[in-house]
């Protein structure tokens, strides 16, 4: 199972009358957007339901209205009809549990298709010179012992979501300082290539800055170090063999003493 966590949103407008941050204070100091609507659409062409076309149809999805501008209501496909269908205004698409009671694609007895998901946040407002974060989370989680069911991974995937958010909340991801992070440098301080990429027996990393030790480390999709090798005194490139590498997507990371750079590697 896949989730995807709103941690932090933009900045909210002072005095816009919401609950952004869906706490039960409207209006708090510093308060932040978090995840305010979410929906789905078809890859299809749809007049009211399908791919946005223009800028008017994706700024009525970001307020969760369809492309024929009214606002998705509860049950069915948000429509108002099909199974459970209602005539509730809502801004959440398919709130039940899966593989439980509540709307949910099974519920209402929506046939498999092309679905896009929209998450958003906000209204905010972007004047000239501002600048707006939000960081949100990829977080997968697999029980082996038994995939499907409310006890096995939906239970499991909604607990390291807490744990993510927690994290985040305390500042104390246990990868804080692990090699998976990445500083940020300015590029003409320093320069990074990897090449072939992708790369068949070996590829070779070249750093443009001399000084100083370095290395490199190379991390696969899960951020777990599998290999570190450094760079000779003074030399700008580093050969490395991938014979014994599996096939797939890595990262190398340059690491110096005060900056460090990731580049994608993918290994045939």
């Amino acid at each position: 199972m896949m989730s995807v966590a709103v941690l932090k949103g933009p900045v909210a407008e002072s005095g816009d009358g919401i609950d952004n941050n869906h706490n039960g204070i409207i209006d708090e100091p510093d308060e932040h957007c978090m995840m305010n609507h979410f929906l789905y659409y078809n890859g299809n062409n749809s007049p009211c339901f399908g791919n946005p076309n223009g800028a008017e149809d994706f700024y009525f999805y970001l307020r969760s209205l369809n492309r024929c501008g009214n606002h998705f209501t509860y049950g069915g496909v948000g429509n108002g009809g099909g199974i459970g269908g209602t005539n509730i205004p809502c801004d959440y698409f398919f709130p039940g549990m899966p593989y439980d009671t509540g709307w949910t694609e099974a519920s209402a007895g929506i046939n498999p298709d092309d679905r896009r998901l929209l998450p958003s946040s906000g209204p905010f407002s972007l004047r000239k010179g501002e600048i707006r974060t939000i960081d949100f989370a990829y977080i997968f989680t697999r029980d082996e012992s038994a995939p499907n069911g409310l006890n096995t991974s939906i239970a499991k995937n909604l607990s390291d979501v807490e744990k993510v958010k927690r994290w985040y909340d305390t500042d104390s991801f246990p990868c804080k300082n692990s090699s998976i992070g990445v500083n940020e440098i300015r590029k003409d301080l320093n320069e990074f290539f990897i090449h072939p990429n992708p790369a068949t027996g070996s590829f070779t990393a070249t750093r443009s800055i001399t000084s100083g030790e370095a290395g490199i480390d190379i991390i696969n999709v899960l951020g777990e170090v599998t290999n570190r090798f450094r760079f000779p005194a003074g030399r700008k490139e580093l050969r490395v063999s991938t014979n014994k590498m599996q096939s797939g997507i890595y990262f190398v990371k340059l690491v110096g003493e005060k900056y460090s750079i990731t580049k994608k590697l993918i290994i045939q």
